[in-house]
Order: structure tokens, then C-alpha cells, then sequence
């Protein structure tokens, strides 16, 4: 059976267009709504209940609701108008579509509704004949005219599902109400008698939760049923509820494995219990929760060469059913397995930890973990010693030095069984098995010993000049400065050996310094007790022979002699801003017994001071001038106290309203001279904007009854608003204003210039946002109007764009449509503004050269029926394209387009459009803007300043200010100026010549 599914279209076509008869494609959201009427879902039969009391009356044990796909339509017109595809898209699968419903896709209407009157000799439903022809039926029409066209011109039917088959392909016909006959005139609407039961239905619905106790989450999903009670009036009299009672079935419990049911009070629940209920039974609503069941992992420890159960089933962890382990239990899984490997086990498998606990209550989850026992080494060990002693050569007596004992420790390692401890050999380098056991490389005891520790190192014998003894000999007399290494093994014994010092005599020249140092110190000021300058060392040097037996320690000795006995005089270093207490310090004799002698000179300073300024920028004027902060020594840091008090100064300017232009770092030291920082303020103003709305309003009125045109979409008021901005300049602590700025431009000093007075505060309103833009009235023709006029009569196509200001009130514009039935040619414009605008520079915003005007003409055929009030409309075609520039209007060649236009040449000023290209003008489009942006180049003012005495240029092309031509030179750059001569003045210098400054910027820079 071939079906249309999910996705098919339908086409329609219609006959061209006649004198009888006008057609109308159905639109797609009706074809919608029938299709939604007529659609049959997949539906569930159910038993019916009879009503008590009544006869052939049911209803359902069971309510029943079934939800419609999602239709969707969409529906396409081919160029001639005489044929509509809608295309079908249905959501989800459905059973068919009701073959007793009409889908409505064509409608039709005679153009002479008298022809579908019944002819003059018909005058009761039995005269009147049945016509089935071709595709017309009906009753039988007066014109036969229109009768005979209805059968001669059928419309087109074709339905294709989404495989592309085509199940409807047909002409169709023509459906016309058959006619009422009565046989008064008053009336001809039929009477329909009858009675009507009333219907009242109520239901019971019965919800079972299924969660999960720990986390209330859905366990499996709700189960929900619904029971349904009905009664019916017959004539005012209730009959009874039916059925008088029924009951929700049992319902088993579903089973989760691991997990147990129970009931709100915690008891066992295996099934819910049928109940019985009634009309006016509340809703059932039961929640059954499950728990999970406990759960317990274990591990079995199990000998592997003796297949002895160490440990069996010991607990390692506990949870609940499907509960991830705890996440310390691999942890102690490992230290189970660690522990037996510190026994001396090694492992030989273990089973891997499962990732949750299973869900089966009856048996534990178990681990078995495979063991055995490692075999053990035993260290032995052997050492071989040599001693080193030392002897007074002449005595024979030991010295009293520690002797040098090199021990060298053999070991070897013995392999022990783990099973019964008995020696299987001897391991040499701890060689293992992969199991831990170690390997046997050695049986013959002898051979396995290795030296572990220490050597027979060569020993070089110590030198004992100190303790008045010659270098090392041995008992030959022979010089014996180290004693060689050996080579023992661990059979070898034990060895001593000797080491022989003669005594030695030393003669010397024994020297006594006497000195004197003289020391330069800081006496005060920050560096007090620092030393001053480098210290002078002297010394007279006194020398007599001396003879010592270096081992007895006897002593001989002569008379002092020196060659200069005297200690020079020393000159004092200049230290700036100090004075030494001893210019110079005197010579003097010295003697062998004379103590040292130490000398000091002490420098002395003197304390400077810290002071501050404040200067107001604002008029130049100095506040504060040097006020003292502190004093110290040069070089001493400042106290805290006096960045207290420096901040203090400030901040109490700041409370008075001023801005802290710029403010010196306090030094961090006193220095040798006076220090003084600078303060610069200045009252410094702010700005506040303003805003101002203008609304204008345009409304549509029908000019017979004066009433507004209410059209949905179409004569919604048009409301246009120019919100205007302005920038007012406030200053003081009152915040008080002063005038108003355009540009935001600034002086030196950072404060707003005053470009608007305060008494010409309206000149300083600016449009924001938005406007009155040229507002084209909607073409009423195909509701029945005409073109819209003004309140005069006259024609009135477009609202005109207006130029509102802050002080225009709002304004109110009425646009009056004329109704009237007219066959005429419709023209529509596509419109095009080019507007020329100043960027920047001092007129940015205004207008450059007037707007140029394009106009693309459109039109189309138009019939309107008076009585339908339905529009036949032609195809749009172009009629010319129109340029307007200087009030003169050029008919372009091509007329498709907006031709291009060249934009006018501007003295200093560059356009970003040099032509505003051509474009193709689109009907029905909205009113093109375009807008050509003039900018110009800011200009500098500079200055210099020369010293015609010496001809040095104190100052070269210093920039004064900038701005842009024609630009009038702000004051404060005035004030500048004069300032810079007023400098110099203070200085010393005679003013020769000032160069005027001009009234405004140039169009170049000016030096």
C-alpha cells in the first residue's frame, strides 16, 4: 500500500484569469488547520462501559488523550500566479486522514454573484435538478453561461509523497451549496430541533514513585494509570455515576538486583495492593523506595609451595550494593601485600580489587593473594690491620701522635634456605631471581670473600717542624715522607710499622712593632661615630737575634736595635662642610717598651633645612611660599613626621576643591644646602550632560469618516524621535554652571574651554541620535484607497524629513487616504539620499554641499474591486531613475539603477567617497542613506624666543596649541603666550618684540 508519510506536496493550478469566475488559492495556514482537523493519530481501542439509566450510551474505563503531530506548510507560487505547491512536513507517524473532511485548497467566487441564483422556474428543492457533469456539481444555476464555464474549466490537482510518486493527478471539479427553499421571505435559514444530554466526567489517577532512598532519584520510571467515572443529565435529572466504583489493578514492585523495596514506614513492599475507588476518590499517590543491601569484600592469603591457607576471607572493605569500593582500600590491599613481603615473602599473583561492590547479598566478594617464601643472606665478616707509629729519633720515645691504624673489612654473604635456615652457598654481588631469591655463585667459602671497607692506603707521614722535629726517616735513616700501600687480602694478618723524627735547633731575628694609628670619626650629623676617612697606620720596627731548640723550646736572645725611631707628622684630609679637630697630628719618638698608640680626630657639621611651596595654576598665584617641614644633618634621612605634614598641606587643598596638577617627592635625605618642593593646584571644572527629546507623530485617517486607519502592520502610527545632548561645563563646590562645550576640548590645565556662553545655552543642543527622516506613506490601494494626501487634497507620498532642534515642539502630522474604486497604474520609489557632512574641525556635523536626491521609479498595473475589495496587481517595471543636485533633476540612461554621483570638491577638506558608486535600486526597499564625511587636518601654532644680545634661540618652535582652520585661538592659548614674555621678564630679560597672535588657525601650521 503506497502511503504520502512524513513529507508530500500538493499542487494546484488554477485558469487564467476570466470574466466569469475569480479564483484564490487557500493559504498554507489554512490548508494547516484542515489538514490539523482531518488527521487521525495512532490511537488504543478500550472497553466501554454502558451508562446506567442509559440506552446506546458508553463510556471509557480508561480516559484517552492523544496528542496530533506537528504539521508544518509552506506553500510557493509559480511566475504566472497560476499555480501554488504546498509543501507538507508531518512531525511523527500518524494513522491517515478523516475521509469525511474537506481540504480546502481553491476557493471561487462568480464575478456576477446573480448567476449562482436558481433559473426563474425553479421554485421548491424538488424542482430543482442535480447536476453531475464533468467536474461540476451542484444545483442548477441561473447563468448558464457560468454553468457551462465551470464544466468546461476544471482545476488541477496533483499529491506526490517523498519517494516522488504521484498518487493524486487529476482535473478536479466544482462544489455549490445546495439552496434552503421556504416559503416565506423573511427568512431563509432552516430551523434545527432537537436535545442535547449534558455530560459531567470526573477522574481517579493512581502515581507510584520508585526512588532511591539515599539520593531520592528515579530507581525506574513512575508508574501512572487513570480510572474514569461519567454521569449524564437527562432533562435536568443526574442519572448515576458510571461505573459506580472500580479498581486500580496490583501492581508488583519491579526487583533491582542488591537493592531491597520498602514503604514509606520502612517495611518490606513485594507489590502494591489493588484499591478500590469512586467518582470522588482523591488522587492515589504511593512512593516505594529502595535501599541498597549491604556488602562486604574479603582477601584469602594462600602459601604457594605449601598450598597453606595463611589468611582466609579477612574483611578489607564494607559498602552497599553497586557502591564504588572506599578509596583507601587499594591502599590497604597493598599493604596486606607489603606486609607478607616484609615477612620475607615474595608475590607470586593477586587478584585484581573490583570497582564497586556487586549486588549479590547471599556471597561475599573475595581477593586471593598467592605467596611464598624468599631465601635470606647472612653477612660474615674478616678484617686485616696495619698500624703507623711515630718515634723521637734521639730518645727512642714514642711520639705523642696518634698512630694510623687502616683497617680493611672483607665480607662475604651467605645464602640461608627460607625453609629449614641451612647454608646452600655464597652470593657475590646480590644477584636475585624474579621472585626475590638470591642466586648461589659461590661455594667454596674462601673465594667468596670481598673487601667491603677501607684500604692499605699509601700514608704520607706528617711533618712535625711545628713541634721542632725534622722530616720523616725509617729505622735506615733514610727519608721516609710516606709509607707505601699495601695490598692485604682476608687471609692476610695483621702488620705494624715505624716512623723516626730527629730533633731540630732554629735560629731567628727577633722583630718588636711599636704603632700608631691615627683614626678620622664623625663627631655629629647623620654619620656621627662613622669613620670620617681612612685610618693612618705607623710603625717603628725594633729587631734582635734569637736561637730556640724546637722540641725543649730553649730560648737565647740579643739587645733590640732599629734604624728610625720616630713616628712622622700626619696631615688631617679635607672633608667638605666638616672641620677636623687636630689640622695635624705632631711627630714623636719611639722605644722598644712603648705601648701602642692610637690617635683620633673628630669632624664636626652643621644642620639644613627642608621647606615646601604651593602654587594655584589656575591664576599663577604662590599660596605657600618655602613654609619649613624639618631640618637634619647632610645626609640624615627625612623624620616620618614631615611627609605627614607635607601630605597634610595638600590634602587640605584637596578639601577646599582643588586638583593636584603635579606635587615634587619629598628628598629622602638633608643635604648640605636648603631643600624646597613644589606644589602645582588647580580648581578644576567638570561636566554634566543634558537631554532633550522632539517627537514627530504620523497617523493615518480615512478622509470620509475621518476616522484613523487601523491596518495591522501596515498604518501603525509612525513615531520619530531626535534626542538631543548637551555638554554643560560645571565648576565650583556648588558644581554651579558656567556655559557649555561642543567639542570637549580642554586648556593646558585639563579644564573645559567654555566654547557656549550660558546665555546662548540653546545653541549648545546637538542631535544625538536618531531623527525626522523622510517617512514614504504607505500604499493604500489594496485596501481600497487612494493616494494619500495632505489635509488639503493634495497628493502626499512621502512625509518630508525634518529638521527638528531641542526647542521645536513635537509635532503631529495627519496623512488622509481618500477610499474610492479605480483602475490606474501604481508607482512606488526607491529612494536614495547622498548627504555631505563635516567630520571634524570646527563645523563637524553641519552640512558640507546640499543632499543630492535620487529617485528610481516603479510601477505596476492595478484593479481594484470595489465590492471584494480584492487587488489583482501586475509585475512591478522600472519607469526611470531620477537624480536631483542643485535643484536640477537629470533623467539617467539607465533607469534600473541610483546613477553615480561625483561628490562636490571642498577647500581643505577630503571626502571618504570620492563618487558615490551607481546601485542597482531594489522596489520596496527602505530609503537608501549614504553620507560622505569631510575631514581636515588640525594646524600648530608654535613659538620661539630668541636673546638678540647674545643671538641664541632660547626657545625653538615650542608648540603653543593646535587647532583646526578658521578655529577661533582659545584664551588660555593667549594667556600662554603672554606668559612666556612675562618668564623671561622675570628673569632679567627686556621684551624687544612679540609677534601678535592671529584671531584664528590657519589653514597651515604658523610659527
Amino acid at each position: 500500500m503506497v502511503k504520502l508519510g512524513k513529507h508530500f506536496t500538493i499542487t494546484v493550478t488554477k485558469p487564467a484569469d476570466n470574466d466569469q469566475v475569480d479564483y484564490q488559492f487557500i493559504s498554507a495556514a489554512g490548508v494547516k488547520t484542515a489538514l490539523e482537523k482531518s488527521i487521525i493519530s495512532h490511537y488504543e481501542n478500550y472497553d466501554l462501559d454502558p451508562v446506567i439509566d442509559a440506552s446506546n450510551t458508553y463510556v471509557t474505563r480508561k480516559l484517552i488523550s492523544i496528542t496530533s503531530p506537528e504539521i508544518t506548510v509552506k506553500s510557493t507560487d509559480s511566475n504566472d500566479g497560476l499555480m501554488r505547491t504546498y509543501d507538507v512536513t508531518i512531525a511523527d507517524d500518524y494513522a491517515g486522514f478523516r475521509k469525511d473532511t474537506g481540504i480546502g485548497l481553491i476557493s471561487w467566487r462568480p464575478k456576477d454573484l446573480s448567476g449562482v441564483l436558481p433559473p426563474a422556474n425553479i421554485k421548491d428543492p424538488n424542482a430543482d435538478q442535480i447536476f453531475t457533469k464533468g467536474y461540476y456539481q451542484g444545483v442548477a444555476l441561473k447563468d448558464t453561461a457560468l454553468q457551462n464555464y465551470l464544466e468546461q474549466h476544471p482545476w488541477k490537482l496533483t499529491v506526490t509523497n517523498e519517494q516522488g510518486q504521484e498518487l493524486v493527478n487529476q482535473e478536479a471539479g466544482y462544489y455549490l451549496q445546495p439552496y434552503v427553499y421556504r416559503n416565506d421571505t423573511t427568512s431563509n435559514s432552516g430551523i434545527l430541533t432537537g436535545k442535547v444530554n449534558n455530560v459531567e466526567n470526573q477522574q481517579v489517577k493512581e502515581t507510584i514513585h520508585y526512588l532511591y532512598k539515599d539520593t531520592g532519584k528515579e530507581a525506574v520510571p513512575t508508574y501512572t494509570t487513570k480510572l474514569g467515572f461519567a454521569r449524564i443529565n437527562d432533562d435536568g435529572q443526574w442519572l448515576a455515576w458510571t461505573p459506580a466504583n472500580d479498581t486500580f489493578a496490583a501492581v508488583d514492585v519491579p526487583v533491582i538486583a542488591g537493592y531491597h523495596a520498602v514503604d514509606e514506614g520502612g517495611n518490606p513492599v513485594k507489590a502494591i495492593a489493588a484499591i478500590t475507588v469512586n467518582h470522588d476518590s482523591p488522587d492515589v499517590d504511593i512512593t516505594v523506595y529502595y535501599v541498597a543491601d549491604p556488602q562486604v569484600l574479603t582477601y584469602t592469603v594462600i602459601d604457594k609451595d605449601t598450598q597453606k591457607v595463611l589468611e582466609n576471607q579477612v574483611p578489607l572493605a564494607n559498602g552497599l550494593s553497586d557502591e564504588p569500593l572506599p578509596t583507601d582500600t587499594a591502599a590497604k590491599y597493598q599493604q596486606v601485600i607489603q606486609g607478607y613481603q616484609d615477612k620475607g615473602y615474595y608475590l607470586v599473583s593477586a587478584d585484581k580489587l573490583p570497582a564497586a561492590f556487586d549486588d549479590n547479598s547471599s556471597v561475599n566478594q573475595n581477593v586471593t593473594i598467592y605467596v611464598a617464601k624468599r631465601n635470606q643472606l647472612h653477612s660474615e665478616e674478616r678484617t686485616v690491620t696495619r698500624t703507623i707509629m711515630y718515634y723521637d729519633k734521639d730518645t727512642g720515645k714514642q711520639l705523642d701522635i696518634l698512630p694510623v691504624k687502616q683497617a680493611v673489612k672483607f665480607t662475604r654473604q651467605a645464602v640461608i634456605s627460607g625453609q629449614d635456615g641451612s647454608l646452600l652457598g655464597y652470593n657475590l654481588d646480590g644477584k636475585q631471581d624474579n621472585h626475590g631469591n638470591y642466586l648461589i655463585e659461590e661455594t667454596n667459602g674462601d673465594k667468596a670473600w670481598t673487601p667491603a671497607t677501607g684500604e692499605w692506603a699509601a700514608s704520607t707521614n706528617p711533618i712535625l717542624t711545628e713541634q721542632g722535629y725534622e722530616l720523616a726517616e725509617d729505622a735506615n735513616g733514610q727519608a721516609y715522607p710516606l709509607v707505601a700501600e699495601g695490598h692485604p687480602t682476608a687471609l692476610s694478618g695483621d702488620e705494624e710499622v715505624k716512623v723516626f723524627y730527629p730533633e731540630k735547633v732554629i735560629v731567628t731575628n727577633e722583630e718588636l712593632p711599636v704603632k700608631r694609628t691615627v683614626n678620622y670619626v664623625y663627631a655629629n650629623g647623620p654619620r656621627k661615630g662613622e669613620v670620617a676617612a681612612p685610618s693612618v697606620h705607623q710603625q717603628v720596627t725594633f729587631s734582635r737575634p734569637k736561637k730556640v731548640n724546637q722540641v725543649t723550646g730553649e730560648t737565647k736572645v740579643g739587645e733590640w736595635t732599629t734604624k728610625d725611631n720616630q713616628f712622622s707628622a700626619v696631615s688631617s684630609p679635607v672633608i667638605d662642610y666638616y672641620t677636623p679637630s687636630q689640622v695635624t697630628v705632631a711627630a714623636m719618638q719611639a722605644k722598644p717598651d712603648d705601648p701602642n698608640i692610637t690617635v683620633t680626630v673628630e669632624y664636626k657639621t652643621a644642620p639644613n633645612a627642608v621647606t615646601y611651596t604651593i602654587i594655584d595654576d589656575t591664576d599663577d598665584k604662590t599660596l605657600v611660599d618655602h613654609q619649613s617641614l624639618t631640618s637634619g644633618f647632610a645626609d640624615e634621612a627625612l623624620p616620618a613626621s614631615a611627609t605627614a605634614a607635607y601630605q597634610g598641606a595638600i590634602d587640605h587643598y584637596r578639601q577646599l576643591g582643588y586638583t593636584v596638577v603635579s606635587e615634587d617627592k619629598l628628598p629622602s635625605k638633608f643635604t648640605h644646602i636648603d631643600q624646597n618642593v613644589v606644589v602645582h593646584i588647580l580648581m578644576k571644572n567638570s561636566l554634566q550632560v543634558e537631554h532633550q527629546t522632539t517627537t514627530r507623530t504620523i497617523t493615518y485617517y480615512d478622509r470620509t469618516t475621518d476616522k484613523q486607519i487601523m491596518i495591522e502592520g501596515v498604518t501603525e502610527p509612525v513615531i520619530q524621535q531626535a534626542t538631543f545632548t548637551r555638554q554643560a561645563i560645571v565648576a565650583g563646590p556648588h558644581h554651579q554652571i558656567i556655559g557649555y562645550t561642543l567639542n570637549q576640548q580642554r586648556d593646558q590645565n585639563g579644564n573645559y574651554l567654555v566654547e557656549i556662553p550660558l546665555a546662548n545655552a540653546d545653541q549648545a543642543w546637538k542631535l544625538e541620535k536618531d531623527g525626522w527622516p523622510a517617512s514614504p506613506n504607505p500604499d493604500l490601494q489594496k485596501y481600497g484607497y487612494a493616494a494619500p494626501e495632505d489635509t488639503k487634497g493634495n497628493p502626499y507620498p512621502v512625509v518630508v524629513d525634518g529638521h527638528p532642534t531641542a526647542l521645536v515642539p513635537s509635532e503631529s502630522v495627519k496623512v488622509y487616504y481618500q477610499p474610492r474604486i479605480t483602475s490606474k497604474e501604481e508607482q512606488a520609489q526607491s529612494l536614495r539620499t547622498i548627504h555631505y557632512v563635516y567630520a571634524n574641525g570646527p563645523r563637524k556635523g553641519e552640512t558640507a554641499a546640499p543632499d543630492v536626491q535620487q529617485v528610481v521609479t516603479f510601477a505596476r498595473s492595478l484593479t481594484t474591486n470595489e465590492v471584494t475589495k480584492e487587488v489583482n496587481r501586475g509585475d512591478w517595471h522600472v519607469l526611470q531613475s531620477e537624480t536631483i543636485k542643485a535643484g536640477q533633476s537629470v533623467i539617467e540612461s539607465d533607469p534600473t539603477s541610483f546613477a553615480a554621483v561625483i561628490s562636490p570638491s571642498i577647500k581643505g577638506y577630503t571626502p571618504d567617497q570620492t563618487v558615490v558608486a551607481n546601485e542597482l535600486a531594489s522596489q520596496g526597499e527602505q530609503p537608501i542613506e549614504v553620507t560622505v564625511n569631510y575631514t581636515t587636518e588640525p594646524h600648530e601654532i608654535t613659538y620661539s624666543v630668541i636673546d638678540d644680545a647674545t643671538g641664541l634661540t632660547l626657545i625653538n618652535h615650542a608648540q603653543l596649541g593646535s587647532g583646526y582652520a578658521n578655529e577661533q585661538i582659545p584664551l588660555a592659548m593667549r594667556e600662554d603666550y603672554q606668559n612666556v614674555s612675562a618668564h623671561y621678564e622675570q628673569l632679567g630679560y627686556k621684551l624687544v618684540s612679540q609677534e601678535t597672535l592671529p584671531a584664528a588657525f590657519a589653514d597651515h601650521d604658523l610659527m
